[in-house]
């Protein structure tokens, strides 16, 4: 019998939505993004690399947050 494995995204959409408007994750999102550029000298072609790394960086740090918070 083969599983298909359950999806965690609604777990994380309603994590985020629950914990952090919007804006201030598209905020902290473009925060982390410059960072990541700066870091290499913002030599130009990594845009959407930056980006990326920057979302699920802070995706991760406010899902971690969320999570610890509802066991405190």
């Amino acid at each position: 019998m083969v599983r298909k494995a359950k999806s965690k995204k609604p777990v994380y959409d309603e994590l985020l939505e629950s914990e952090i408007d919007p804006e201030e994750r598209q905020q902290m999102i473009a925060e982390a993004a410059y960072y990541r550029s700066e870091e290499r000298g913002f030599r130009p072609g990594f845009e959407w690399d930056d980006w990326i790394a920057a979302e699920s960086y802070v995706d991760a740090q406010l899902i971690k947050e969320a999570k610890e918070e509802a066991e405190a």
